[in-house]
């Protein structure tokens, strides 16, 4: 029954990116939901210590509520915080697998070598691996402990443990926020994934919003010649060791990502016809493209308002209206290269088992 209603929400979300109706009758596919914003990293891409003062929790009851008002098929946990961290992240994932929803969470990994075995056992569909680097000494460097080592141990834990109990899931793939810190190690990272039988290797290219004042540490030694030189080399890497990667989505949109105020082909977005941002105080964003407050950008909160009603509400209407007519009107949609209808639905190459049953 699970997999009918999966098909038709699929159909119905596919029409709707399609026509882009202002108005949504179907609830969304995918909700992406930060469950606490505390970490035991301290990343230098990050933002979370200058706009997080007071850390907190999502309670289980609220986090209930998201996933039985939004019914999604999909669900991401994501947002400023490590979701080891949350002393109610196994029950809270349990919830979500017992009403057959497939789940990815992104992670640092350096508590995974305590919860590796929960997660294998309750079939979660995917781990994403906030990496950033490929040997201890850049990953202490970029984020801001020394973990490598410790991460390394969970991940060869959670493979051996699925192999000894012949699982498939966990999908994982391994994550690197394309940095002066690491450009050099784009191939090494690749190799890394191929090592610790990883099923893809993930890279994204560096947004700076909110982050002009780091400039000079994180991106003034880039050009888009080297950075594009460094991932062509990785993408032929990762062809001959048949490691999974997001490479030629990047180079195809290359112009895209590095002079944005030039380029004159804007990819059109189908976010908000088939996915939100849930922040763990209920505040309700398009996508996690707004960066929670550091946007400060919110359409509701879904603590307080009726769903249906607010999904379909002014602020989200105006946003499908103005981005149906090709504009992008906040600053974080300007900076965005959004993924094409067809890569959205293909998605499984760089999201491994998440939207594969």
């Amino acid at each position: 029954m699970r997999q009918i209603k999966k098909i038709i929400r699929l159909m119905q979300t596919g029409w709707n990116a399609i026509r882009k109706p202002l108005v949504i009758s179907v609830r969304p596919l995918h909700v992406q939901i930060e469950t606490n914003n505390s970490c035991n990293c301290n990343c230098q891409t990050c933002l979370r210590s200058e706009i997080i003062k007071n850390p907190e929790n999502i309670s289980f009851e609220n986090f209930k509520k998201i996933i039985d008002v939004t019914d999604p098929v999909f669900v991401t946990i994501c947002g400023f915080g490590e979701t080891l961290l949350h002393p109610e992240a196994e029950k809270m994932f349990a919830y979500m697998k017992n009403k057959g929803i497939s789940v990815n969470f992104t992670s640092n990994a350096v508590l995974l070598v305590k919860n590796y075995k929960w997660i294998a056992d309750l079939g979660i569909d995917t781990l994403s691996i906030s990496l950033d680097a490929a040997n201890p000494d850049s990953y202490k460097k970029i984020r801001g402990v020394d973990a490598f080592p410790q991460i390394i141990e969970g991940i060869k834990s959670l493979q051996g443990y699925k192999k000894e109990r012949g699982l498939s899931l966990p999908g994982t793939r391994i994550q690197m926020v394309i940095q002066q810190d690491n450009i050099n190690e784009l191939e090494d990272f690749v190799r890394l994934a191929k090592s610790l039988e990883i099923d893809a290797a993930y890279f994204q290219v560096m947004n700076m919003m909110g982050l002009d004042n780091r400039r000079d540490n994180l991106a003034s030694a880039l050009t888009p010649d080297l950075v594009k030189e460094k991932i062509m080399a990785a993408r032929e890497a990762a062809k001959s060791l048949g490691v999974a990667t997001n490479l030629d989505v990047i180079l195809k949109k290359f112009e895209q990502y590095y002079h944005k105020e030039n380029v004159k082909k804007f990819y059109p977005c189908f976010y908000p016809w088939y996915t939100l941002m849930v922040n763990l105080d209920g505040n309700v964003q398009p996508c996690c493209s707004f960066g929670g407050p550091n946007s400060g950008v919110y359409f509701g909160n879904i603590y307080q308002e009726d769903f249906t009603r607010m999904f379909n509400n002014d602020k989200f209407q105006n946003f499908r209206r103005l981005l149906k007519r090709g504009e992008r009107p906040y600053e974080c949609c300007k900076l965005c290269v959004p993924l094409t209808l067809t890569e959205v639905f293909g998605v499984d190459k760089f999201v491994p088992k998440f939207y594969k049953k």
